[in-house]
């Protein structure tokens, strides 16, 4: 290990820092109170975004939301879904903790699949401690890894992530990242193209400092 080189980690958001699963509860239930709509339509509309944009874009989803609905959809009612202090109270329980302990002896970033301003939202109540160039985000961020490879050559780089494809996509076009696999829910198949498993971003902080 090039322990001459400053550190930088690279983290991704859904399903690492943000608790997507328990996050996409709690906008079903609150579309359900504000629409009438069932989990299953609110399901088909959260999808088509996805088909239609390829990640996530939530104008997109309430105006197809709208027009299923055949009613307007209020500011009040977007900000109680998307807005920056509703999206931090799902983020994981470690994450202000792991924050503030590798903060001190690491840089920060963000390498992250979605839509660039939702994403940012989520990341507002710690965005003081991420270097504002070191945020990547994509609609493909696998496809990115030659891009963001060649504008940190001078790091020594953790890619702490929960998808297996993106981690080996990395970790086989610079096999001196150190890709940390963290699993959140359910164990993840995989074929152990990474580097350490984690079940908490607590014990990444043990590794980085090494």
């Amino acid at each position: 290990m090039d322990n001459s080189k400053p550190k930088l980690v690279l983290l991704d958001v859904d399903r690492t820092l943000f608790d997507l699963l328990k996050y996409r509860y709690f906008m079903k239930k609150k579309i359900s109170e504000e629409t009438g709509m069932d989990g299953i339509t609110e399901e088909e509309i959260y999808n088509q975004t996805k088909t239609d944009k390829e990640v996530f874009v939530p104008d997109y989803y309430l105006s197809l939301l709208s027009s299923r609905v055949d009613k307007q959809i209020h500011d009040d009612t977007r900000n109680s879904l998307f807005g920056s202090s509703v999206l931090m109270e799902y983020l994981f329980p470690d994450v202000s903790h792991f924050l503030e302990q590798a903060s001190n002896i690491t840089k920060l970033g963000i390498l992250s699949k979605g839509d660039e301003s939702f994403q940012k939202s989520k990341l507002d109540s710690f965005k003081n401690l991420l270097e504002s160039d070191k945020i990547y985000i994509f609609k493909d961020k696998k496809t990115e890894a030659q891009n963001v490879i060649s504008q940190n050559r001078e790091f020594k780089i953790y890619l702490i992530d929960n998808d297996p494809e993106t981690l080996e996509a990395y970790k086989d076009a610079d096999s001196s990242w150190t890709t940390l696999l963290i699993e959140r829910y359910d164990p993840l198949e995989y074929n152990g193209v990474f580097d350490f498993k984690i079940e908490s971003l607590l014990s990444a902080v043990e590794i980085i400092n090494k």
